[in-house]
C-alpha cells in the first residue's frame, strides 16, 4: 500500500469515527436527522501541499453528513484555469470573521467558524467536533426544472445570508499540476451567490437555479453574516 492510499484510508477511518461520536439530532423536533458537517477548502493548482488536501477532501465528501466544496484561488498566473474571484472574496470574509492572520492554501474552514490547514486530519476532525452545535439541515426538493424549494429549519432570529455554491462533476487537473496524471478535483465551486437573506424562520423558501452543463448540483448554507457561523446546510445533486 503506497503512502497516498494509506493516508486516504486513515482519513476515512478517522473522520468516520468522529462522525459516529457526534450528536445525531439538531433538536427534539429534528426527528433524528443527522447534523451536517461543512468543509470549505481553499486550494490552488500550483500549491505544492494542495494535492494532499484535495485527496482528503474527495474522501471526506463521500462520507454521510459531510457537505463540502473546493474553492480555487489564484496564487500565480498558472492558477487561472480554475480560480474564481468569489473564492478570494470568500476567504477574505473568513479572515475578517474568524480573525486569522493570513490567507494561504490549502486552508480549510470548518462549519464557518474554525480554520485549519487543509491536510491536517487531526485538526479538521477536532474542529468538526468542537463547532458542531445548533446546526440544522436544509431539505431541498425540485419543484420544476429551474425552481427549488428549501425547507428551512428554525434558528435563533438573526441576520443570515443564504450562500449558494454550484459544484461541478469531477474535473482533472491540468497536465502541469496533475501529480502523475491522476489528480482530480471533486465538488469544485463554479458559481457562488450570497445575496439571499433569511431571518431564521422555519418554513419553505423558493429559489430559482439553472442547471449548468457539467454541474453536479449545489450546496446551500445559512450563515450568520456577522460571525460566519453556519446554522443550517443542505446539498442537492442533479
Amino acid at each position: 500500500m503506497d503512502v497516498k492510499t494509506t493516508m486516504i484510508s486513515k482519513c476515512t477511518t478517522f473522520l468516520a469515527l468522529i462522525i459516529l461520536s457526534l450528536p445525531l439530532s439538531f433538536s427534539a423536533s429534528a426527528q433524528g436527522n443527522q447534523l451536517p458537517i461543512i468543509l470549505e477548502l481553499f486550494t490552488a493548482e500550483s500549491c505544492p501541499y494542495c494535492p494532499q488536501a484535495d485527496a482528503l477532501m474527495a474522501e471526506y465528501t463521500k462520507l454521510p453528513r459531510v457537505i463540502g466544496y473546493s474553492c480555487h484561488v489564484a496564487r500565480t498566473h498558472s492558477d487561472l484555469s480554475f480560480a474564481h474571484d468569489f473564492c478570494s472574496r470568500r476567504q477574505e470574509y473568513y479572515q475578517r470573521t474568524i480573525g486569522f492572520k493570513g490567507r494561504y492554501t490549502p486552508q480549510m474552514v470548518v462549519n464557518g467558524v474554525v480554520e485549519v490547514t487543509g491536510y491536517r486530519q487531526d485538526k479538521i476532525t477536532a474542529a468538526a467536533k468542537k463547532s458542531l452545535k445548533h446546526m440544522g439541515k436544509i431539505k431541498i426538493r425540485e419543484a420544476s426544472s429551474d425552481l427549488f424549494v428549501l425547507d428551512m429549519p428554525a434558528a435563533v432570529s438573526a441576520d443570515y445570508m443564504l450562500v449558494v455554491v454550484q459544484i461541478a462533476k469531477p474535473k482533472a487537473a491540468s497536465k502541469r499540476f496533475s501529480a502523475g496524471g491522476n489528480r482530480t478535483y471533486h465538488n469544485l465551486a463554479t458559481q457562488f451567490s450570497d445575496t439571499m437573506k433569511w431571518q431564521g424562520e422555519r418554513g419553505p423558501l423558493h429559489m430559482r437555479m439553472g442547471k449548468e452543463q457539467g454541474g453536479k448540483g449545489f450546496i446551500v448554507l445559512a450563515q450568520k453574516i456577522s460571525t460566519g457561523k453556519i446554522v443550517a446546510a443542505g446539498q442537492y445533486n442533479f
